[in-house]
């Protein structure tokens, strides 16, 4: 046989060889695929902590031109009824363009498309636009968009927030959202004013100002929600993690929280507020606050007590967090 045949004929791969090679570049990319997606999330976990410390910069921001109060639009303190989360009063026209007065909040709590309501928490954080204090892309975690479950908002393509007083879309679970972000409830109970509740300057410095979007009960009974405590097992805990930072396999791993000092710590279950001396039992460790619900007392344990837009979702402690808006909601 010439050299030159001897030559073409090892070069040729048999059938095994391929296989072999194609079951290696398989192999190789179900390591580094997940590899890869690991370090694309963790890169938007990073931009989604950066927009939350905006969000306090222009919180405080808001405040030190507010006689330190922060965003709220209308708040009817005699109201002990529910919350205002959807996108009243994001209509163009000229009540909508002033959402503290009676006007601007029309003659009931629920609001229209032109007027916004009272107690209504998407509009206070809107103010925060209307402001000038942040752009639309600050509002988005870039994880919810690479899902395709945000956009930023184009104020219906109006030239300016300025003439609206609330978010264009705020779908939850049924389509596109302006928001990816929940902030503090800054409508308490009486009982949570009476008992010192403040959404101003004077907030303690590890007190919750926003996070990553409230999950909601994300399918979960309210039942399952009533029976956790920071002992549950994990898998329960995790279910009421915000939506946006997920794993390959959906699970969610927990969320970004900003705190009134200016820091953002990625918390991986939601008890992730103040420490409730009021609620830890003689000689039992301390437990951190709930930030997505409010909470009740259970033999030491701090226990969810609803997640919604009811009165019952309301502060009525000063150690309480409830950060609203929540995916899911009408």
């Amino acid at each position: 046989m010439e050299p030159s045949t001897r030559r073409s004929s090892r070069a040729a791969f048999t059938l095994v060889e391929l296989l072999v090679v194609i079951g290696i570049i398989t192999l190789l990319a179900g390591i580094l695929l997940p590899t890869l997606s690991r370090a694309q999330e963790s890169a938007r976990r990073v931009k989604c902590a950066s927009n939350l410390r905006q969000m306090g910069v222009a919180i405080t921001g808001y405040g030190a031109n507010n006689n330190g109060q922060y965003p709220r639009t209308f708040f009817d303190r005699n109201d002990q009824t529910g919350l205002v989360i959807n996108t009243n009063g994001k209509g163009n026209t000229a009540t909508a363009v002033n959402p503290f007065t009676q006007a601007g909040i029309g003659a009931n709590a629920q609001g229209s498309v032109t007027t916004t309501g009272f107690n209504n928490v998407p509009a206070s954080i809107f103010l925060l636009l209307r402001a000038s204090l942040l752009t639309p892309e600050a509002m988005i975690c870039p994880s919810a968009q690479a899902a395709n479950a945000a956009t930023p908002d184009q104020y219906e393509d109006r030239d300016s927030p300025t003439v609206r007083g609330n978010f264009s879309s705020l779908a939850g679970l049924g389509g596109d959202n302006n928001l990816s972000y929940s902030m503090q409830s800054p409508f308490p109970l009486q009982a949570g004013l009476q008992a010192g509740f403040t959404w101003d300057s004077s907030m303690d410095p590890g007190s919750v100002l926003a996070a990553d979007m409230n999950p909601g009960l994300d399918g979960s009974p309210q039942a399952t929600l009533d029976a956790l405590t920071p002992n549950s097992l994990v898998d329960d805990i995790q279910k009421f993690n915000s939506r946006n930072h997920r794993t390959l396999r959906s699970r969610k791993e927990g969320q970004n929280v900003l705190y009134a000092d200016g820091h953002v710590e990625f918390q991986t279950t939601p008890y992730a507020g103040e420490f409730r001396s009021d609620l830890a039992a003689a000689g039992s460790p301390k437990v951190r606050d709930g930030i997505y619900w409010k909470n009740a007392a259970n033999a030491g344990n701090e226990t969810p007590k609803v997640i919604g837009n009811g009165a019952g979702a309301r502060q009525d402690t000063p150690l309480d967090s409830v950060l609203m808006p929540y995916f899911g909601a009408p």
